[in-house]
């Protein structure tokens, strides 16, 4: 059978619980119970980052994954799922779909700290309705994460290295403004990432851009 057979899908769809199979750095085997979310094209398995199964998967991305019901003889089911992983906050930037190209601009930092003139500079150049265009696809992403994880796992605080590595890597902030890094890291939750940084600072932003042309008689849209 293959994993789009009709008949593992609807059993698949029943179920709340799998146990995880990874292997060990000494080739032994980690069996644990995981939550996870049923697809059609994947099975979404939901974990705190660091777990000795989640060091497994990043070093080998092979597992094994089954779930089972019935306790004796013929009432016994279960179905065996053989893959790798992939992990979704690993995925690359929004911003790296292309968006640099159709927004106009080169910079990828968020803008804290820029000039007067550099300011006038990305408003004469950006496209405005490929900028409105990103924040659906940020808002979009954002939400598909949500969807992944449990409720007790955005209380989980965002570890401070994890922060400055990623800003780090994706140029996130301009030099001088690395305040802002030290903002981001210290000690919010993973609930307070996603919300201010995806959703609701942008939001602002966006609201103050229509009240400054709505000032100079532009109605919003």
């Amino acid at each position: 059978m293959t994993f789009n057979d009709p008949r593992i899908q609807q059993y698949l769809a029943t179920k709340d619980i799998v146990v995880l199979g990874t292997i060990n750095p000494d080739g032994s085997p980690l069996v644990t119970a995981m939550w996870f979310l049923h697809e059609p094209a994947a099975l979404t398995l939901i974990s705190v980052d660091n777990l000795q199964k989640v060091k497994n998967l990043r070093r080998d991305p092979r597992l094994h994954i089954v779930a089972e019901s019935g306790t004796r003889g013929a009432d016994i089911k279960g179905v065996a799922v053989r893959g790798r992983a992939e992990f979704l906050a690993d995925q690359r930037q929004v911003l790296d779909e292309g968006w640099l190209e159709r927004l106009e601009v080169a910079r990828r930092d968020v803008g804290t700290g820029m000039s007067d003139a550099e300011v006038d500079e990305l408003s004469a150049r950006i496209d405005l309705q490929a900028l409105r265009g990103y924040w659906d696809a940020v808002s979009t992403r954002t939400l598909m994460l949500v969807d992944s994880m449990r409720g007790s796992d955005f209380e989980a605080t965002v570890p401070g290295e994890r922060v400055r590595s990623v800003v780090l890597a994706e140029d996130a902030v301009a030099p001088g403004a690395e305040w802002l890094t030290e903002f981001w890291a210290g000690g919010r939750t993973r609930a307070w990432v996603l919300a201010q940084t995806a959703l609701l600072h942008p939001y602002g932003h966006y609201y103050e851009a229509r009240v400054a042309a709505g000032l100079w008689g532009a109605r919003s849209p």
